[in-house]
């Protein structure tokens, strides 16, 4: 009740302080081209409620039909009159009406469009619990979000990709910690970032990225480890490949153009732990499939160096929801969530699986199986309907501590002699769960633990 009094109050003095900027912008947007005022877009409010979010048109007026819905600083659709007032951060202000009708608080998870929302996790669903804000933490955070997708040729894929995630994971911690005494904070951040101020600065924001921590569909990890020049490499490279006039397919037969060496050395070390375990009796298993990089690359290098081995299959454990639970264990240098590191690729690797069979010798046999749900769950399931399994080659990229430790319980006595026990994020502070679980299922003095000496990553043991 406090909060909302607040916001009427403020909101109407607001709207009587600000009356002669906002006349004077309503008649450079008029004059610009003659075409509306204001831009009315559809958002989701709170309880899911859609609603009107009013802003000052700054672009041309059919926007919507020509591009993204998010918007880099360099798009064409942008007025002159826009550009200014986009900088000084002026269009926003007609939001002030919003707050007074109730629809928008002044702190709050920015509102976000519908189709935006429908990607919501449950977990992320509880932003819709309270008024969406016209600042926040990720305001604060994203003021330059124009200046991050600059360059870009999609858009509202590299938003979600580099920014809703640290959005989402800004906007819950809000939720969480809500007072008045945040609100006030917020506020006054906001203004000295309005001013000039560096964002990371005028607040001590919740520890995150800076840009785009918890990506959904790209990263492996929560935080990049890269600078903005490496970064920046992956968008030119990207805008690259789209450009090129090939067909795709002669583009992907090309791959080692594109692909960066971080991901190709990835390949050629699974390349190399795959070799390792050619003699020895057992199927694969992969628990953390996530996008299926790992998952593809055993199912094709068995395709390639041992075509006859029928029996040996590639077994992939995944959510593909995201992380099922988190616990306490699991809080490293950031605190992991509930459906962090979402990949919904379950339907995509079916295809590919299937046009994998039709593409190696023995295709009518199969070779890769996913299966799908919480790890904790579907391990002792999937181990009491396959009695006869071996494992020749445990990969575990779980990140967590309980599924990893379930994986090891279950599945470490169906390794022989020479079998390998890999795993991806050993004595990786980031990731503080999977060594805990580590050291309480086997113990790392009973393992031999090695790693290639040009990856970084992957750990591994030939179990003696």
């Amino acid at each position: 009740m406090v909060k909302r009094l607040f916001d009427i109050a403020v909101a109407a003095i607001g709207i009587i302080v600000c009356a002669p900027l906002l006349v004077a912008a309503a008649v450079a947007v008029k004059l610009q081209d003659g075409g509306p005022i204001l831009h009315r877009g559809e958002r989701i409010g709170r309880g899911g409620k859609p609603f009107r979010m009013l802003k000052f048109r700054t672009m041309v007026p059919d926007a919507e039909r020509r591009g993204a819905s998010s918007t880099a600083d360099d798009d064409p659709r942008i007025t002159r009159v826009g550009r200014w007032l986009r900088r000084a951060k002026l269009d926003e202000l007609p939001q002030l009406v919003n707050v007074l009708a109730g629809d928008m608080s002044f702190v709050g998870p920015r509102p976000q469009v519908p189709w935006a929302v429908a990607l919501y996790t449950e977990e992320e669903k509880h932003l819709l619990s309270v008024r969406p804000g016209m600042t926040d933490y990720a305001s604060i955070r994203f003021s330059n979000e124009g200046e991050i997708l600059k360059g870009s040729a999609d858009p509202d894929g590299e938003y979600l990709r580099t920014i809703a995630p640290e959005k989402i994971r800004l906007g819950l911690r809000y939720v969480e910690q809500r007072s008045l005494m945040t609100d006030l904070r917020i506020l006054l951040a906001t203004a000295r970032v309005v001013a000039g101020a560096d964002p990371e600065k005028v607040l001590a924001l919740p520890a995150g990225s800076g840009n785009g921590a918890r990506k959904r569909p790209g990263a492996r990890s929560m935080t990049s480890l890269r600078t903005p020049t490496e970064l920046q490499v992956g968008k030119n490279v990207e805008r690259i490949f789209l450009e090129c006039a090939d067909p795709v397919e002669i583009r992907l037969e090309n791959f080692p153009k594109y692909v960066r060496r971080q991901h190709l050395k990835r390949f050629l070390a699974m390349y190399e732990v795959m070799k390792l375990v050619l003699p020895v009796k057992g199927s694969i298993v992969e628990c953390g499939v996530y996008r299926g990089f790992g998952l593809m690359s055993w199912a094709k290098l068995s395709a390639i160096l041992e075509p006859e081995n029928l029996t040996r299959r590639v077994y992939g454990f995944d959510t593909f929801e995201g992380f099922p639970a988190v616990s306490q264990q699991d809080a490293g240098r950031q605190t992991p969530m509930r459906g962090d590191l979402h990949a919904d690729s379950y339907d995509e690797l079916l295809k590919l699986i299937k046009e994998y069979d039709a593409d190696r010798f023995l295709g009518h046999l199969p070779k890769v199986e996913l299966v799908r749900g919480d790890i904790a769950q579907t391990v002792p399931a999937f181990l009491a309907a396959h009695p006869h399994l071996v494992v020749s080659l445990l990969f575990l990229d779980c990140d967590l501590y309980e599924s990893t430790k379930v994986a090891l319980e279950h599945f470490l006595s169906r390794m022989p002699r020479g079998a390998v026990l890999a795993f991806d994020e050993l004595d990786n502070p980031q990731w503080p769960g999977e060594t805990l679980a580590a050291m309480e299922a086997v113990g790392l003095r009973a393992l031999r633990l090695r790693r290639l000496e040009w990856d970084p990553y992957i750990a591994y043991a030939v179990l003696e």
